[in-house]
């Protein structure tokens, strides 16, 4: 099998620098040299917080672009070709007009549905929540979110399917 690894690299945690970087496996060859994924920002600015899952011939790769301190987004794109090449960036909407910041993988469901959780907030709000929304179209469009918890001091959420219809959140708490 032939195996990806994505990671974001920047100049330290906290600078708006980053990009996100790949290196490819395999048992014959070993570790690829590594290549750039997406390079810095959508406008410029950084890239953090890289998911990757599958869905079918689909691989995902979900992070949250940070265009200076403030106003940052969550995106995907994907590649239909194992990761040789990759789409342009897709917004993932919560909703939110302050921030919202993805930090795990994209979750598809056995219906063929994606859901992925987020910490945000409005630009009026002293605290973050919890929220989720759902694609039924592979990304196209999404659900209006849904609040799990919050406000409060929240962030890092994971959506795991339970294999039927059940989901569970992790979260971590700041």
């Amino acid at each position: 099998g032939r195996y990806l690894a994505a990671w974001r690299a920047a100049s330290s945690h906290s600078s708006i620098d980053g990009k996100i970087y790949g290196a490819w496996f395999t048992k014959e060859a070993g570790w690829s040299a590594t290549s750039t994924l997406f390079p810095s920002g959508i406008s410029g600015g950084d890239v953090r917080d890289v998911g990757l899952s599958v869905d079918g011939s689909t691989v995902i790769l979900t992070f949250t672009h940070r265009p200076t301190t403030t106003g940052h987004k969550s995106y995907f794109i994907k590649s239909l070709d194992n990761g040789v090449s990759w789409s342009g960036p897709t917004q993932i909407n919560f909703g939110w007009d302050g921030y919202t910041f993805v930090s795990a993988p994209m979750t598809v469901l056995p219906d063929g549905s994606w859901v992925i959780g987020a910490y945000g907030k409005n630009v009026a709000d002293e605290l973050q929540s919890i929220g989720v929304v759902r694609s039924t179209n592979k990304g196209s469009t999404w659900s209006t979110r849904v609040d799990l918890i919050g406000p409060g001091h929240y962030s890092e959420v994971n959506i795991v399917s339970t294999g039927g219809s059940g989901l569970l959140a992790l979260i971590r708490t700041t």
